[in-house]
């Protein structure tokens, strides 16, 4: 999460949140992997957005004592509108699945692999599996690069990067 100005504050998941995060699951193909019951939002006053964590049972308590948190368990993504916005940590977390077939995976060619973290768009011939809308992007060793949204365009599939690890280097995560 990036600094901003204004009071920090951890509250429970709303049910509209909830269902924006179950939404997000359903289409990348997982019926709900984490207890929504374990999950945290960081809010920060002015924000504009939404922090939301899945932390173990027993320090979800204490996590709601506290009353903020920097990060106290898995960085699900954030929450922006009516989206969320995955994490890379998530990311990581869920990468095993691609092995299984339980979950929308992408996976790209070592030119691919560096186009994409890059922040460049991905073709076709640098894409070894594609799938239609938001997954999680892989190379060939299965290990995560972050989560794209793959679209046709000019009658060509592509992989547009929604966020990727070299975001790190760019803007500073």
């Amino acid at each position: 999460m990036q600094a901003k100005k204004g009071k920090v504050a951890v509250r429970r998941l709303s049910r509209e949140e909830a269902m924006i995060i179950s939404g997000f699951f359903r289409g990348i193909g997982l019926e709900d992997p984490y207890d929504y019951n374990n999950m945290v939002v960081l809010e920060v006053e002015g924000g504009g957005y939404y922090e939301v964590f899945y932390i173990e049972p027993r320090l979800n308590r204490l996590a709601m004592k506290i009353g903020a948190l920097y990060s106290g368990g898995l960085n699900i993504g954030y929450i922006s509108g009516q989206a969320l916005i995955p994490s890379l940590h998530l990311a990581r977390d869920l990468a095993p699945l691609c092995r299984t077939g339980k979950l929308k995976c992408s996976i790209l060619t070592p030119r691919g692999e560096a186009l994409f973290l890059y922040g460049r768009i991905v073709y076709e011939e640098n894409v070894v599996k594609w799938v239609e809308g938001v997954s999680l992007v892989v190379g060939i060793d299965y290990e995560p690069l972050g989560w794209g949204f793959g679209e046709e365009a000019r009658e060509k599939r592509i992989i547009r990067p929604i966020k990727d690890l070299g975001w790190y280097l760019r803007r500073g995560g």
